[in-house]
């Protein structure tokens, strides 16, 4: 093939296919560009409706706060209450379980003749006064409460005849009383 074209015209043909090459990508980058555009625009939309329904629900949950106020401090004073309670339930002693603890250590042919609780029996010495039918009854006395949990420092006093003819010797039996006496 021969070629019989000049060489101007060979070179405005080929800046022609150029230009038309450089106007399809120049329209090629307008449609993208309006492309994004457009998709940035419906963003920004779908972002400012949602921030409106927020803001909206935000004012209307500010305005059901102010009806629960009331509500929330009758809650909060009750909270304050159940703590209260809590902290003089925990303090409270229960004598009848030290009482019923003390009880099942004495053993057959002993008998209290005194006890004296208070607050303060648990943090030093109380001392119990005994009858007792023998000096066998002594013994399992004193060994019940060393074996006890709910009591430490168990002595002894000295045992002495009593006008009694049922329980005729008295005893002395000093311990110390911890808080597990009240919680068996």
């Amino acid at each position: 093939m021969i070629n019989l074209l000049a060489p101007e015209e060979k070179r405005e043909i080929q800046a022609a296919r150029t230009n038309i090459l450089l106007v399809r990508y120049i329209l090629l980058l307008v449609i993208a560009a309006a492309f994004l555009a457009a998709s940035l625009g419906v963003a920004f939309y779908y972002l400012q409706t949602i921030r409106a329904n927020a803001e909206t629900t935000i004012s209307q949950n500010t305005e059901k706060e102010g009806t629960y106020k009331n509500v929330k401090s009758r809650a909060e004073s009750f909270q304050n209450t159940i703590t209260n309670s809590k902290a003089v339930l925990d303090g409270q002693i229960d004598y009848s379980k030290v009482i019923l603890n003390i009880s099942r250590r004495m053993p057959n042919g002993s008998a209290l003749e005194s006890l004296k609780l208070d607050k303060s029996s648990f943090s030093s010495p109380l001392s119990l006064s005994v009858k007792l039918k023998g000096e066998e009854a002594a013994q399992r006395l004193l060994s019940n409460f060393k074996s006890a949990p709910f009591v430490t420092n168990v002595t002894k006093g000295a045992i002495s005849l009593s006008s009694d003819k049922s329980y005729p010797y008295s005893m002395q039996l000093n311990i110390t009383l911890n808080k597990e006496a009240a919680q068996r």
